[in-house]
């Protein structure tokens, strides 16, 4: 499906039915949206910074760079439409951040723990290794605090 619209993007059924998609989500993301006036969830605004919008736009940059190497060129930039994809992300984020949060879906920090300790990227030997973890989220323009969803706690510092 996403093919097709990229092949025929120029023409004006997908422009008329994205232009109808987007006059949706004005209505439905309104205040006086479905949830109506003042609900928590449905509707509620939050505001994305220019910061966040930078990093997601450069982690995005960096991951096309390493996956084309010397191919990725300004057409190809332009073709990837690195811009939108980095706003969609940051939006996903909140998107489901507000749903976690109207569903009151709760993670305790051990929990959490456990699992950034269990991503394969942060493992040598079979194990966490502290100097991966910080060696990967320093390359990636991230620090424990900014990737740590948990209020600055650092995992490497918790029990094993």
């Amino acid at each position: 499906m996403l093919d097709f619209m990229r092949k025929h993007a120029g023409t004006w059924m997908i422009k008329a039915l994205l232009f109808a998609i987007v006059v949706v989500f004005i209505f439905w993301g309104s205040e006086a949206g479905p949830a109506g006036p003042g609900s928590r969830g449905y509707g509620q605004r939050e505001a994305i910074s220019l910061e966040a919008y930078r990093r997601a736009y450069n982690q995005l940059l960096d991951q096309l760079r390493q996956s084309f190497g010397t191919n990725l060129n300004d057409e190809l930039l332009k073709s990837l439409n690195i811009h939108t994809r980095a706003l969609d992300q940051l939006i996903d984020r909140v998107l489901l951040k507000q749903a976690a949060a109207r569903l009151k879906v709760e993670v305790n920090d051990e929990e959490l723990a456990q699992s950034v300790r269990r991503i394969p990227a942060f493992q040598s030997n079979g194990g966490f290794d502290r100097r991966r973890y910080q060696q990967l989220l320093s390359v990636n323009r991230l620090t424990p605090e900014t990737f740590e969803p948990c209020r600055g706690k650092t995992f490497w510092r918790t029990s094993s």
